[in-house]
């Protein structure tokens, strides 16, 4: 559950930092950064450093998932 509102933030709003995901969630720290983490492991997100701050990390999804279904 708590995986599919960290998705759904960063798919509403693409380039995300932790500190934004976790004020659009509403999720502890903790919680966010181990689900960052499993996110970028199986491959559904990727990270890259804020250049205006090295010290943070951006994250976006690394591919669109569409759903198609037949009317």
């Amino acid at each position: 559950m708590v995986v599919f509102l960290i998705l759904q933030a960063i798919a509403r709003r693409s380039d995300l930092s932790q500190k934004a995901i976790i004020f659009e969630t509403g999720l502890s720290e903790r919680c966010v950064r181990n689900n960052l983490k499993y996110l970028e492991e199986i491959g559904l997100i990727s990270s890259s450093r804020d250049f205006r701050n090295l010290n943070f990390k951006r994250y976006k999804l690394k591919e669109v998932i569409t759903w198609k279904t037949k009317v």
